[in-house]
């Protein structure tokens, strides 16, 4: 639902879309600023909660989309960018594991805000929406999203669960239910590098259908230059 805007830019102070740097460039900083720290602790590990496992196509040539800026573009682009960054860092970070979650369909009052809000693609077009939405859309969504409670709980195991080891750390680790008891590490989004892509109901996933050809033309590391780049031209505003 963070796409949920007109077809233009609202840029930050520092000329970036907005959306784009809560999705994307907003949480890198984070991790970026916060490696030295991670490295030193115990246990390391970044949970981002957004869209692990739904990445598609990327717009290669166009990495901040300043000419291919549009809804679907932002949300495509901040997905696959999310992961294959992460990758990136966990190469250079083999202490500390990475998760990108996709936490599905949750009880919230994002829908209702958006109608609400200042955002109004037309207004004929906005009191159909607010309509369709309040009488049918919400009561539906209700019904099938999951409860903010069992998302905390989720984000919770994530954040907690052996089940996740870094690339350093053997991928079988103990449970805590009893000597000798094991459960097994799951799935990496490429074997053994320590970054998950963690679907709504809780599975990894790995296929190479989308990030396989992309890894192939080293895009993990031009996102991540990229990245930095982006972050040196806006602290020297």
């Amino acid at each position: 639902m963070m796409g949920l805007r007109p077809r233009r830019h609202t840029d930050t102070d520092e000329g970036l879309d907005k959306c784009f740097a809560l999705s994307y460039y907003g949480r890198m900083r984070f991790i970026h600023n916060l490696l030295p720290l991670l490295n030193q602790a115990v246990a390391p590990r970044v949970v981002s909660v957004l869209a692990g496992g739904q990445e598609r196509r990327l717009i290669t040539n166009d990495l901040g989309l300043k000419e291919h800026f549009s809804l679907l573009n932002v949300i495509d682009q901040t997905t696959t960018m999310h992961t294959l960054a992460l990758e990136y860092v966990a190469e250079t970070n083999p202490s500390i594991s990475f998760l990108h979650v996709y936490p599905g369909w949750v009880q919230t009052d994002i829908m209702e805000n958006f109608f609400n809000s200042k955002y109004r693609l037309s207004s004929t077009l906005y009191q159909i929406l607010s309509v369709l939405a309040r009488w049918l859309f919400l009561p539906i969504f209700s019904l099938v999203a999951m409860s903010a409670e069992e998302a905390r709980e989720r984000q919770l195991f994530h954040t907690t669960s052996l089940r996740y080891p870094s690339a350093r750390t053997p991928q079988s680790q103990s449970s805590g239910q009893g000597e000798g008891h094991y459960e097994p590490a799951f799935e990496c989004s490429v074997p053994g590098n320590g970054v998950y892509r963690v679907t709504a109901k809780g599975e990894t996933v790995s296929d190479t259908k989308v990030l396989g050809p992309l890894r192939e033309a080293h895009m993990p590391e031009r996102i991540w230059n990229h990245t930095i780049e982006v972050f040196n031209e806006a602290v020297a505003l």
